[in-house]
């Protein structure tokens, strides 16, 4: 089915089903601006937005204006009668929010024109401080629509209504640059109005289904068939029915992806906790929520950074007792905490920048010494936002640890291996060699140890200063008493607690753990099974979403064409496996220090196991000669492999328990 129509809302020939869209929820409004649509009127109508096109208990009174002797006949504003401003911003302008929005909920265009038009008219009715006020906490919301929509004319229509608050009331949009990523150009990414009908459609879908295209969402059109299916996980995952209320698992998502120090999806989560209701008091940190949530997040901390740590007796601790946890409610969390970390592998490893709507800064990290996705932007967000926050260790903030290979001639001996690999396996090394082989798989040798990677073990080190000092321009001491307090009292870190840990390679040798043998708990026959029996629609959508990433190709290595990848594919996704203590018997691992170098290892890795500690040197020197769009591949096969590794060490234990 091809699109017909680029200009509005209306352009599917099949569209969704509007009647059940009539008041979305719309999770991309600021908290403010959910805080002023939850008002004593609700979705009253004003105007032809919503199920009542206007006929509400105020809709008529809107059209005529005040009926009831309220006009304020002594001054105007604009040459318009004003209005008395307590009316106003009790009465009016909440219910006019929610009008225009759900107009956009709908196929037809009249209705968002006509909605915008009545609040024009509204707006001008007031004074001009009481306009702008109620007006404010909109600004962000207005401006993606501007900005970000995939429809020519909203875009068209909100753009002038910006201009339209700019020069009648004087308010400014957000400051925000138009910047989809830190590392990758805007032209070399996705369109809003992409050309390929399917991702064509895909955007129109998700945006008329959330209400914005997310810097993430316009990152992934370069997978379109990939971005679908993870659409249609997260959807069902953090928005349908399930076992686990709506605003709880937005919580557990703030949780899980604040032990990846990621601001960008936790204030996106942020904003959807508070429109589904959840309590505010909650985002002041886990020591204000119930004890159900915390018996959760000693298992999230584990699961984070050592998840072959988990054992039996930690779920035993969260499905007894008073406040205990279901199995479905516990499996269902556990999904979420997975999909949350990968998220964050994904959102640093494409440098991905903040939508305007989250209150997080942007700062181009050219200017905060090459920390790309990482401490410039988020740094600059904590110190402008709370004070204080996560950043990058002062070691990070060095180029890749020194590894240096020449992209092109690693290109060409990739190629070779992949022209060379043989279509039936070589002949099964010596149990011994296996073992020795596993080993080396998980090392980024021949760069040594892997200390580099672990800077982060001192609790010290691996905070800086995001004062006014240091952190967020780069400049100053990072690292020093006072700027660690800021750290530890900063945003994120209130969602942490105590139960802060740190990245800890996998040891094959340990005597405290041992490797798991997938053979023996898979996800095709043992997690599936697991997921399916309580929660039953989450089961086939993950599955999909594993396998479609794990065989998705284009057969292609940069201007390289009709080349099985393959092998090159697969060694990415057993090396997370790997250096998460996974064997797969049946996988020769020689392979991966056959078809990765040292850096696109230590990338993978980045993405895998601490990406906030990813900077734009390791995007753009990965090792080998790759486009944009093939090293956001790798970091989405990174990400979804450490994912079902994740889900493979929570859900076996679960299993376990259950025995």
């Amino acid at each position: 089915m091809e699109p017909h129509n680029h200009g509005g809302a209306e352009f599917l020939s099949s569209s969704p089903n509007w009647s059940s869209m009539a008041s979305p929820k719309w999770g991309f409004l600021s908290s403010a601006a959910a805080a002023s649509l939850r008002s004593p009127w609700g979705d009253a109508g004003l105007g032809t937005g919503g199920d009542n096109d206007g006929e509400g208990e105020y809709g008529d009174e809107a059209r005529r204006g005040w009926g009831d002797g309220t006009i304020e006949r002594e001054g105007s504003f604009n040459g318009a009668p004003r209005l008395k401003a307590e009316e106003f911003e009790r009465r009016w302008v909440p219910p006019a929010v929610t009008s225009l929005l759900q107009a956009l909920g709908g196929p037809a265009a009249p209705s968002r024109t006509e909605a915008l038009e009545q609040l024009r008219q509204l707006l001008l009715r007031t004074t001009r401080e009481h306009a702008r006020q109620a007006t404010q906490p909109h600004l962000a919301t207005f401006t993606i629509l501007a900005n970000e929509s995939p429809f020519g004319e909203i875009r068209k229509d909100f753009t002038q209504f910006l201009s339209f608050l700019d020069q009648e009331l004087g308010l400014k949009p957000p400051a925000s640059q138009n910047r989809i990523s830190y590392f990758v150009s805007n032209i070399d990414i996705t369109p809003l109005e992409p050309e390929d009908p399917h991702t064509r459609r895909l955007f129109c879908n998700i945006f008329m289904q959330t209400g914005k295209l997310t810097r993430l969402v316009r990152i992934l059109g370069w997978h379109s068939t990939y971005l679908d299916r993870y659409f249609q996980t997260m959807s069902l995952v953090m928005r349908a029915s399930g076992p686990l209320p709506l605003h709880m698992r937005n919580y557990i998502a703030i949780v899980a992806a604040s032990q990846y120090r990621c601001p960008y999806l936790v204030a996106q989560q942020e904003q959807e906790f508070l429109n589904n209701g959840g309590e505010a008091t909650w985002l002041k940190g886990i020591d204000h929520v119930p004890k159900k949530i915390s018996h959760l997040l000693e298992i999230n901390a584990i699961l984070a950074h050592e998840p072959w740590k988990i054992t039996r007796d930690h779920i035993a601790v969260v499905v007894k007792g008073t406040d205990a946890w279901s199995i479905g409610e516990l499996v269902h969390g556990l999904v979420i905490m997975a999909t949350f970390r990968s998220l964050a592998g994904i959102v640093f490893g494409c440098g991905i920048a903040p939508e305007a709507d989250l209150a997080l800064p942007d700062v181009d990290p050219t200017t905060t010494h090459d920390h790309g996705a990482g401490a410039g932007f988020f740094a600059a967000s904590a110190a402008a936002t709370t004070g204080g926050d996560y950043a990058r260790s002062p070691r990070s903030r060095r180029p890749t640890t020194g590894v240096a290979v020449n992209p092109m001639h690693e290109t060409v001996k990739i190629l070779q291996a992949l022209k060379e690999a043989s279509p039936s396996p070589e002949p099964e090394p010596p149990l011994h060699t296996k073992r020795i082989v596993f080993e080396n798989a998980g090392s980024e040798d021949p760069l040594g140890s892997d200390d580099d990677d672990d800077d982060d073990n001192d609790d010290d080190e691996g905070l800086a200063d995001v004062g006014g000092g240091g952190g967020g321009s780069g400049g100053g001491g990072g690292g020093s008493g006072s700027g660690i307090r800021a750290t530890r009292a900063g945003k994120l870190s209130r969602y942490i607690g105590p139960y802060r840990r740190t990245h800890a390679d996998f040891d094959v040798h340990a005597r405290d753990y041992s490797v798991f043998r997938v053979q023996d708990y898979s996800w095709k026959e043992h997690g599936y099974a697991l997921v399916s029996r309580f929660y039953e629609d989450a089961a086939p959508l993950l599955d999909d979403q594993f396998d479609h990433i794990y065989y998705m190709t284009y057969h292609t290595i940069s201007s390289h064409t009709d080349v099985d990848t393959a092998p090159f594919r697969e060694s990415i996704w057993y090396y997370v496996h790997r250096i998460h203590g996974l064997l797969h018997e049946d996988y020769d691992y020689r392979n991966v220090n056959t078809y990765m170098n040292r850096a696109i290892k230590h990338f993978v890795k980045k993405v895998a196991c601490f990406p906030d500690r990813i900077i734009r040197n390791d995007f753009e020197n990965i090792g080998v000669d790759l486009r944009p769009e093939e090293k956001c591949h790798v970091a989405l096969l990174a990400a979804e492999a450490r994912k079902q590794a994740e889900l493979l060490y929570g859900l076996h234990v679960v299993m376990q328990y259950m025995t």
